[in-house]
């Protein structure tokens, strides 16, 4: 996995380089630094689910968790982010060349697919 970390010495780091750019010595101004990371298919198959499960979320007891479980900052990520996953699952495939998002981004993401695919 590759990290991009804007502001930073080079433009694509290995996911180790970027934790130790981040968290080593020397680097305590951090001002600025945002951490996107490139995902590739082996990441993104995992979302599948919210592809096939999302239009529960409009009904009875799902409907019902899904509000309870995420707030309203992350029903925005999921449902800006379900069109390209459908796209992905059933029409185009993964991009070769992997998405790039956020860590924070993709947990929230993950944490979809897990509801979606306990409910």
């Amino acid at each position: 996995m590759l990290q991009q970390i804007k502001n930073a010495r080079g433009p694509w780091l290995s996911e180790q380089d970027g934790l130790d750019y981040v968290t080593g010595e020397g680097n305590e101004d951090l001002t600025g630094v945002k951490l996107v990371m490139l995902w590739g298919e082996m990441y993104l198959r995992q979302l599948f689910v919210i592809a096939e499960m999302y239009e529960k979320k409009k009904f009875g007891r799902v409907k019902r968790r899904y509000l309870a479980e995420f707030d309203e900052a992350e029903r925005a990520v999921i449902s800006k982010w379900y069109l390209r996953i459908y796209a992905w699952y059933l029409v185009t495939g993964i991009p070769v060349k992997g998405v790039r998002m956020t860590p924070k981004t993709y947990g929230t993401l993950l944490k979809a697919a897990n509801f979606f695919a306990t409910v």
